[in-house]
């Protein structure tokens, strides 16, 4: 379990009581307030490095502020932000470059992964294996503690 579960609905929470007391009192900072918490946590992801997980809290973070109204002004910087740190990521970190160009282009690349993935889930049918007497595919997934858990 790593903090980040429990940063990421608390900053949807945070930040939508915040843009309430902006919406209530025009003078509260509360975008900027959320934005600073948002900028500290991305920043912590940024440093580990974990784009995965920075995508996901910024789409938390963008939705909550799509949902309280912001101008359009302020979704296409998250937007060109987002843009940013997957180019970032695909320039300066080998591991993400090497996913997304195994997802664009599964036939030239190592796909062990999902390729285990699929055969588990189209191997256990219609109702599923019997956890009792099946075969346990985990054992032969590289990173079953991770991804297709």
């Amino acid at each position: 379990m790593q903090p980040s579960e429990f940063f990421k609905p608390g900053l949807a929470v945070v930040t939508a009581w915040l843009l309430a007391e902006q919406f209530r009192d025009p003078k509260f900072p509360g975008g900027m307030i959320s934005l600073a918490i948002f900028g500290l946590g991305a920043a912590i992801l940024i440093l580990q490095p974990d784009y995965g997980q920075l995508l996901l809290l910024t789409a938390i973070w963008g939705t909550v502020f799509f949902i309280a109204g912001w101008n359009w002004g302020w979704i296409a910087g998250l937007g060109a932000f987002v843009g940013g740190v997957v180019l970032f990521g695909y320039r300066f970190a080998p591991h993400f470059k090497s996913r997304i160009d195994r997802f664009l282009s599964p036939e030239t690349q190592d796909t062990y992964q999902v390729d285990m993935a699929i055969e588990t889930i189209s191997g256990g049918g219609v109702l599923g294996h019997d956890f009792s007497n099946a075969p346990s595919m985990k054992t032969h997934l590289a990173d079953a503690h991770t991804d297709f858990v």
